[in-house]
């Protein structure tokens, strides 16, 4: 967990949670988050991944973030750890992002 938080903290958090944020939203299920610290931010995910998995949403949420739990190891109904690899991924999807695209412009 706590290389996790070190990533959150490598790039601006606000971007993380927009993107999640659209992300949920794309996946059906529209969220905005209230929390401003990583470890708020996984607590606050995984209530809400209890939420989505309730409505049967979790496998959308999954393809939209280009996220396999089966991969990684990790029960479906294991809110946190399910939220942990989102973070980590949605860090890696907003690191690439921006890297990639400063790369190309210099």
């Amino acid at each position: 967990m706590k290389e996790l938080i070190q990533q959150l903290t490598e790039v601006d958090l606000n971007e993380l949670i927009l993107q999640l944020e659209k992300d949920l939203q794309m996946s059906g299920h529209a969220y905005q988050f209230k929390a401003t610290h990583p470890n708020e931010l996984i607590g606050e995910l995984t209530k809400e991944l209890k939420r989505i998995d309730q409505s049967g949403r979790l496998d959308s949420l999954f393809y939209r973030i280009d996220l396999d739990p089966n991969k990684l190891e990790i029960g479906v109904h294991e809110y946190e750890k399910l939220s942990m690899a989102i973070w980590k991924r949605t860090f890696q999807k907003v690191w690439t992002r921006k890297n990639y695209n400063s790369s190309k412009n210099t």
